[in-house]
């Protein structure tokens, strides 16, 4: 059979194409595209809607830059990126302009589209009129050949099932309760990866399958939370999705002073223009088209791994980066976060590259670090630290060679970045939040963080994720072993990093790469002790930090394993297969799902985060009723879980008073959710001053009946409807 399929697929050869035809098939590509979404042709204007503008816009970017030698697949994911960063500043751009000559709807088709294509086409004449003297222009490789390189189209034909287990699987679990297929789904995807490595060690598969694997892997997880339910599952998202659809509305962009989801316009600008070319409303914009496209970042870790490690450890390392909790169950719960992701890893891989040159290298470096700034303020600050303790490394290390009087000292120190790269970082941040959109205060910010240093040596004043992480707040077995597991991985990235570091003088590593791995490290070490930045979640900074840490893993497994005087690759696979398919058995909740305790909303229909995130139509109607028939400006008592429901009902979260806040008594309004009706559960924020901490209270029984016996003794009820309940 296989060579059968080797004859079949090996029929025809790549395809040489010259700059004239590319030139026509883009620009014939852009007419018929516009044509098909100003005809609005159903189903066919959101495939070729989506698939021209998350690739040709990118890709006629790349070809402008003479950047067309850089690899098929690090093609692809910068062409992805730079499409997004085009619709960005393009949005951006052509709704202020229109704005100042008085157009109040600068975002409707008949004014984005032709402005869109204009550019694109004055994109692809600069790139027609800067590529002439290339022959051929564009390699296309044979596709069916490339991917059945080896005969290995058979492998791949398990991990295209993913994304369709899936789907198939979350309409299951939402329409019957069945689990079945998506608990399939978690146990083959650890099953494949062991097989993929099994295979790799008896035979050679063909480079393709591993990214290939990777984004069908990627996609299949994002997409099982982002199915889940008819809304979107998550506190910040609520805020997202309704700003993003105030821009839909308006047709019109604008800033909200203070309020952070309109300033981030990766969620609130981009998505609108996606859906006012594409014609896709709704939640299925987060839920589907976002997650289709971020399927691509552990891609990028892919590549960033693939330059320091074998294809099997680079493969090995982008599903370490998907391993985590944070990416399979939480990262949904803020789009900002997740699309920064792709442009902070973007970031950090076009500056460790070593096939650009250094203009072009600044350029996409400094175009890719502000999206990041422009779509979320915590991941962007997070990428401006690495940088300064980066440089700061590299600072005292020429220092002390200096003193020791070497002569290359300057060699052997370089900066990661020019300083002068890291203030302009900082200045856009600065002017994006600080003074522009006022969302976030930085000096504020400073001069809090310094002003708790005095609860250094109190444990309590962390982040709870961060008391889990040294073996406080764990109650079930499942939670046990993910903790001992991520202590685990976080001696092993240590080890790993300290010994990139001591042989950053070779040309495996080298000294950029080395000082943003020790920066990394350092960071998260300062995100552990530091109780005022602990509250943002030691699990969400790892996810980003993986980006340049999941290669440390490894160097540090191959250190301890050589340390104890064992060589063997076989051994080697061994002990990192072992302690990732444990890793991702505790983060896709598999291990609670077997020890019965519902933890996963994926999985179940029942447990604290299904209560508070889970959102039922009765619910939202509910909240729909009280919005409709209160006054603008009443306010109304809710839980956590309530205010998420009444968000997003578009009620004004100005007037949402918790119940545990001390003035919840005299809102004329009691809302009550599912849980509250019917599991008699309550969220609570409880927020301690002394000890910073601010987490979600999960109470149940009597204590929600005394806390809610008091708001309910002077009212009465005005609206049931089964699962919802409304007082006054």
């Amino acid at each position: 059979m296989k060579e059968s399929l080797k004859r079949f697929f090996g029929t025809y050869g790549d395809l040489q194409v010259s700059l004239k035809s590319w030139f026509i098939f883009i620009l014939a590509s852009l007419i018929l595209v516009d044509f098909v979404i100003v005809l609005n042709i159903p189903f066919v204007r959101p495939i070729c809607g989506f698939l021209f503008f998350t690739t040709i816009p990118g890709l006629l970017i790349i070809y402008a830059l003479r950047l067309g030698k850089i690899g098929t697949l690090k093609t692809g994911v910068m062409a992805v990126g730079l499409s997004l960063l085009f619709l960005i500043f393009a949005g951006l751009f052509f709704n202020g302009v229109y704005s100042v000559v008085g157009i109040t709807n600068p975002l409707s088709v008949p004014y984005l589209l032709p402005s869109l294509s204009f550019a694109l086409f004055l994109f692809a004449i600069v790139a027609y009129r800067l590529n002439k003297d290339d022959r051929p222009f564009v390699t296309i490789p044979n596709l069916p050949s490339l991917l059945n390189a080896n005969g290995c189209l058979p492998l791949l034909l398990i991990p295209s099932l993913f994304p369709f287990l899936a789907i198939a699987g979350t309409y299951l679990m939402n329409t019957q309760q069945n689990n079945s297929l998506l608990v399939a789904l978690f146990l083959l995807i650890p099953l494949y990866v062991v097989a993929l490595v099994i295979l790799q060690r008896r035979r050679d598969i063909a480079p393709v399958v591993f990214p290939v694997t990777i984004v069908l892997i990627s996609s299949a997880l994002l997409l099982t939370v982002g199915l889940t339910s008819n809304y979107l599952v998550g506190a910040d998202v609520q805020g997202e999705y309704l700003v993003y659809q105030q821009v839909v509305s308006s047709q019109h962009w604008i800033f909200v002073s203070n309020v952070v989801a309109s300033d981030t316009i990766g969620t609130s600008l981009l998505p609108a223009v996606y859906q006012l070319i594409t014609g896709i409303n709704g939640v299925y914009m987060f839920k589907l088209v976002f997650q289709l496209i971020l399927s691509v970042t552990p891609l990028v870790v892919y590549i960033i791994a693939r330059k320091y490690l074998t294809a099997i450890y680079a493969f090995l390392a982008s599903f370490l980066f998907m391993a985590q909790l944070q990416f399979i169950v939480n990262i949904q719960s803020s789009m900002a976060e997740e699309t920064a992701l792709l442009f902070f890893a973007l970031a950090f891989m076009v500056l460790l590259a070593d096939d650009l040159k250094a203009q072009r290298k600044t350029l996409l470096f400094l175009s890719f670090a502000t999206g990041a700034i422009l779509t979320h303020y915590t991941t962007s600050g997070i990428l401006i630290l690495v940088l300064l303790i980066a440089n700061g490394i590299a600072v005292a290390i020429a220092a002390y060679y200096r003193f020791a009087r070497r002569d290359d000292a300057r060699k052997l120190a370089r900066p990661v970045i020019t300083f002068t790269m890291i203030v302009i970082l900082f200045a856009i941040y600065f002017l994006w939040y600080n003074q522009l959109a006022q969302a976030t205060n930085v000096t504020g910010f400073l001069r809090v963080t310094v002003s708790h240093f005095s609860q250094l040596f109190i444990l309590n004043s962390r982040n709870p994720g961060v008391l889990e992480a040294v073996g406080q707040n764990i109650v079930t077995l499942p939670q046990r072993v993910r903790d001992y597991t991520d202590d685990l991985l976080y001696v092993i990235i240590g080890i790993g990093v300290l010994v990139i570091f001591f042989k950053r003088e070779t040309k495996l590593y080298g000294n950029r790469y080395a000082f943003l791995a020790l920066a990394s490290g350092i960071l998260a070490v300062l995100w552990l002790v530091i109780p005022y930045l602990s509250v943002y979640g030691i699990a969400r900074l790892l996810q980003l930090l993986l980006v340049l840490l999941a290669v440390p893993f490894f160097i540090g497994v191959f250190a301890i394993l050589k340390k104890l005087k064992i060589t063997r690759q076989r051994y080697l696979l061994s002990v990192v297969l072992l302690i990732l398919l444990v890793q991702f058995a505790c983060s896709s909740l598999l291990l609670d799902q077997a020890f019965g305790v519902p933890n996963s909303i994926v999985l179940n229909r029942s447990g604290t985060s299904w209560d508070e995130y889970y959102i039922y139509n009765q619910e939202v109607i509910a909240a729909q009723w009280l919005k409709n028939n209160a006054a603008r400006t009443s306010t109304v008592a809710a839980d956590g879980g309530g205010g998420l429901r009444l968000e997003v009902a578009q009620f004004q979260q100005s007037n949402v008073i918790s119940f545990g806040a001390h003035n919840s008594s005299a809102a004329p309004y009691v809302y009550l959710s599912y849980a509250n009706v019917l599991g008699n559960f309550s969220f609570v924020s409880v927020s301690n001053i002394t000890h910073l901490t601010t987490q979600s209270g999960y109470t149940s029984g009597g204590q929600v009946s005394n806390q809610v016996a008091s708001l309910l003794s002077a009212k009465s009820k005005i609206y049931d409807n089964g699962k919802s309940t409304i007082y006054t």
